[in-house]
């Protein structure tokens, strides 16, 4: 796991932010009650620490059924060059070695129950990958990486122009803000070649 700040300018985290949080971006509420579908759910009712609610969501890339990249909104092309920045700053990859599975922007919006809790623990695909979170604004909602056993290992609080990259095989979970009014992320899934 590794958090990393600074990468991007301050002008392009504005970018970034004003783009994403306005009145016109066009948001859609996640399938379910919850950040994850209901069987997962349904694993984690009897636990205290999940504090799940529903959360906005808007897919900009898919990985499909043919083996290849698919943009699917207007917005892909941002998630696609803040990764790309990303890559190349920090030396992990330039934009030719690797694959995006998944990019997709999160809104969580506030919830006063949530205190201390966090979502639902999960990975986001079976297949092995990267995981890459951006966070679009400063709030509070860590996300949540876990161990083996199933317990909180590390707390990451959102900044904005903050990087968390870690092994798509780790459970995770993010946490809804208590304080601010919302929680924006872009959450991506990479394989490398």
């Amino acid at each position: 796991m590794q958090i990393i700040d600074d990468i991007l300018t301050l002008e392009e985290a504005d970018h970034i932010e004003r783009t994403i949080i306005n009145d016109r971006f066009p948001w859609f509420i996640q399938a379910g009650d919850g950040t994850v579908t209901p069987d997962i759910a349904e694993i984690y009712e009897n636990d205290n620490n999940v504090k799940d609610h529903f959360q906005f969501v808007h897919d900009s890339i898919v990985w499909n059924n043919t083996l290849q990249t698919f943009y699917k909104s207007k917005y892909s092309k941002l998630c696609q060059k803040t990764l790309d920045r990303f890559m190349q700053r920090t030396g992990y990859a330039n934009w030719e070695s690797y694959d995006i599975l998944r990019s997709k922007i999160n809104l969580t919006p506030q919830y006063k129950n949530a205190k201390y809790g966090h979502s639902v623990p999960h990975t986001d695909d079976k297949e092995p990958h990267m995981v890459i979170i951006y966070y679009v604004n400063d709030s509070d909602g860590d996300t949540c990486i876990f161990d083996n056993e199933g317990k909180v290992q590390h707390r990451i609080s959102p900044k904005k122009g903050r990087f968390l990259v870690f092994d798509g095989n780790r459970k995770h979970a993010g946490s809804h803000p208590y304080h601010a009014n919302y929680r924006v992320v872009i959450n991506s899934n990479i394989r490398f070649k």
